[in-house]
């Protein structure tokens, strides 16, 4: 599992062509926030471009853009532009369970190879932060809202098991 937060900054380089395309600005999510669109790529120019999800051969110390893969100007992707301007941030939404109680906030999102959220890191505060942050699994979302993100369920496994068993 890949941690979004990560991704920014990640120069992109084309498999076929070995060149450098940009680094990684901005990350589109769909409307529920659960999968990833694209990646905004800021070139050497200075205009962001649309690289959709589908086009990432692998993510490692770069981002590769696969074979046939493009990058398009922002405003030629209407679906990922809309998309864009939609957005809202996750990270530093406030965690609720159904019954009222505050479990935390979102410090980041894991995503597997599809681009697919597989679940959130959360931080709990400075002293729990510093017993290592939590994992919470996207099943146990049940609203995502501008303000606030609602659980079923406020069990909560250490990042690091979480990693391991998704590794």
């Amino acid at each position: 599992m890949q941690r979004v937060n990560e991704l920014f900054g990640k120069e992109v380089v084309s498999q076929t062509s070995g060149e450098k395309q940009g680094t990684v600005r901005d990350i589109v999510f769909d409307e529920d926030a659960s999968n990833i669109v694209a990646l905004l790529v800021g070139g050497f120019i200075g205009r962001d471009r649309a690289l959709r999800w589908t086009s990432v051969a692998s993510v490692g110390d770069v981002v590769v853009l696969g074979g046939e893969g493009t990058l398009n100007k922002l405003g030629e992707d209407p679906e990922v532009a809309d998309l864009h301007k939609k957005r809202q941030s996750i990270t530093g939404t406030e965690i609720v369970t159904q019954e009222g109680e505050k479990i935390g906030e979102v410090r980041d999102l894991f995503v597997n190879e599809r681009g697919q959220v597989g679940g959130y890191e959360v931080s709990r505060g400075l002293v729990s932060d510093m017993r290592g942050r939590k994992f919470l699994p996207i099943r146990n979302i049940r609203a995502i809202g501008k303000d606030t993100i609602i659980v079923s369920n406020p069990d909560l496994l250490p990042v690091e098991e979480a990693e391991k068993a998704r590794g």
